[in-house]
């Protein structure tokens, strides 16, 4: 099953890291973000999509170039942002992370 999931060819989504984006602190604690020409923003956090077709370990070879990682959607509104994001470029599938290794409070 998981050489299938490997072999599978869809889209993928980059969310970048803050590591990458050029933000700083306001006065109000909140984070202002400039995102790179291409890159959309929300919630303090920017995104590409890319249509190009490839496996999930490229995709996320691609997104750590970047300085960021393969988007893992956290709740009903980033999935709604990111699935019509995905959809307003003409896309139907793309690649999200799994949160499940991530250790919570």
């Amino acid at each position: 099953m998981s050489e299938m999931i490997r072999t599978m060819i869809l889209m993928y989504l980059l969310m970048i890291s803050s590591v990458r984006m050029n933000g700083y602190w306001r006065s109000t604690r909140e984070i202002k973000v400039d995102c790179q020409p291409g890159w959309e923003v929300k919630d303090d956090n920017c995104y590409k999509y890319f249509s190009d077709p490839v496996p999930w370990d490229q995709a996320k070879a691609t997104c750590q170039a970047y300085g960021g990682m393969i988007v893992a959607v956290k709740n009903y509104y980033q999935n709604e942002y990111v699935g019509n994001m995905v959809e307003s470029k003409g896309g139907k599938r793309f690649w999200i992370d799994d949160l499940s290794h991530v250790r919570r409070c």
